[in-house]
C-alpha cells in the first residue's frame, strides 16, 4: 500500500476532520485530506483494486461543469482480509486513465490532478473509506485518516 503520488509528496493543505468548508463557511467533516498539487501532477493507485467509478460528478455546477468533487475515481479495494474504497476527487479533466470494471495495480497512474469541481484552487482530495461500497458521510462515519491507515500498511 502506497500514498497516491511519488516523491516528493505534496504539501497537505487539509487535514481530516471537522472543519469550516472554505466555499460554504459552515462546520463540516472533512472526510479526506487534502495534497496542494500542480494541475497535471501523476496519481497512483495506493493498492490493488477495481475501478467502481471514474467521471464526473453527478454535481453540476452553474456553468454546466461538473460541481462536488470534479473529475473523480473510487476504488475498491481488499486489504488485510477487508474491504476499503479509495476516493480521487478534483481531478484534471481529461486525465482520467481507468473505467469503470478495470483492475488496478498499486503504484498505477489512474489520473492527473487539477481544479475541478468545488475547488478553492488546484489540489487532489483523498479519502479512504471503510467498506465494499462508497457510501458519502455528513460525519465521517465509515471514513479513515489516510495517510495514518496507508503508513500503517505500507509496503515501502
Amino acid at each position: 500500500m502506497r500514498l497516491p503520488f511519488n516523491k516528493p509528496i505534496p504539501k497537505v493543505t487539509y487535514g481530516f476532520g471537522w472543519r469550516v468548508h472554505p466555499l460554504e463557511k459552515i462546520r463540516k467533516h472533512h472526510n479526506g485530506i487534502d495534497y496542494a498539487s500542480a494541475i497535471g501532477t501523476p496519481v497512483y493507485a495506493i493498492a490493488d483494486g477495481k475501478v467502481i467509478f471514474s467521471g464526473p460528478s453527478s454535481i453540476k455546477g452553474s456553468n454546466g461543469e461538473p460541481g462536488g468533487g470534479g473529475y473523480i475515481i473510487k476504488l475498491r479495494h481488499k486489504v488485510e482480509g477487508k474491504w476499503i474504497t479509495s476516493s480521487y476527487m478534483h481531478l484534471n479533466k481529461g486525465s482520467l486513465k481507468v473505467r469503470k470494471g478495470e483492475t488496478v495495480t498499486e503504484g498505477q497512474l489512474i489520473a492527473k490532478s487539477g481544479n475541478s469541481g468545488a475547488s478553492t484552487g488546484p489540489h487532489l482530495h483523498f479519502e479512504i473509506q471503510n467498506g465494499k461500497d462508497y457510501v458519502w458521510s455528513l460525519t465521517g462515519a465509515r471514513y479513515e485518516e489516510p495517510i495514518s491507515y496507508i503508513k500503517t500498511r505500507s509496503n515501502k
